[in-house]
């Protein structure tokens, strides 16, 4: 029997032990009071407020796609509005160059040298005016008129075909006359 009383003094020990252990929970459960029903509470509340969570994400999310689709939108309106204004462009570029190369041709049938022959025609058409002017005078000279005066009529020639000598060479033409001679 010692073995059998050494289990009973364990048992025994270990009855006083749980005894001990239901005094001390029951005095926790005193000191404790409602607790585990605010502990159910809180844990009530705890899933709500999860739920709450997830649902808020579920909504940002579909927000966030619809802001996306929103974008992609305004994104393609964009691109359709630059390529078209990229078309328009590139029309009046080509109508430019098409001017342009209309333009050059037309230069190409313009002589190149206008300005510099122009001012050799004027300038030989200056000096035409000086030989033209010594070979006139010279017709003029050999021309001589017949008069067909009665007899006994002078004829006069002009001042220029003169053969006078002068005192002096007359250079001052005369004044005109101004109305107040009298003031």
């Amino acid at each position: 029997g010692s073995i059998n009383e050494e289990m009973a003094l364990y048992r025994d020990g270990k009855r006083q032990i749980q005894e001990k252990m239901s005094a001390l929970m029951e005095s926790r459960k005193e000191q404790m009071g409602d607790l585990p029903q605010i502990m159910e509470q809180r844990d009530g509340l705890s899933k709500k407020i999860a739920e709450k969570v997830q649902e808020r994400n579920a909504l940002r999310d579909e927000f966030r796609q619809q802001e996306r689709d929103y974008n992609q939108h305004l994104r393609e309106v964009r691109d359709k509005r630059q390529a078209k204004a990229m078309e328009e462009r590139n029309e009046r570029q080509k109508e430019w160059n098409q001017q342009k190369l209309v333009r050059a041709a037309e230069k190409l049938d313009e002589q190149p040298f206008v300005c510099e022959m122009t001012l050799i025609e004027q300038t030989m058409a200056f000096c035409k005016t000086f030989t033209a002017t010594k070979q006139t005078k010279a017709t003029e000279e050999k021309k001589e008129t017949e008069h067909t005066n009665p007899e006994g009529s002078e004829v006069l020639i002009r001042k220029e075909d003169r053969e006078e000598e002068f005192f002096f060479v007359p250079t001052a033409k005369k004044k005109s006359k101004s109305k107040n001679t009298g003031a």
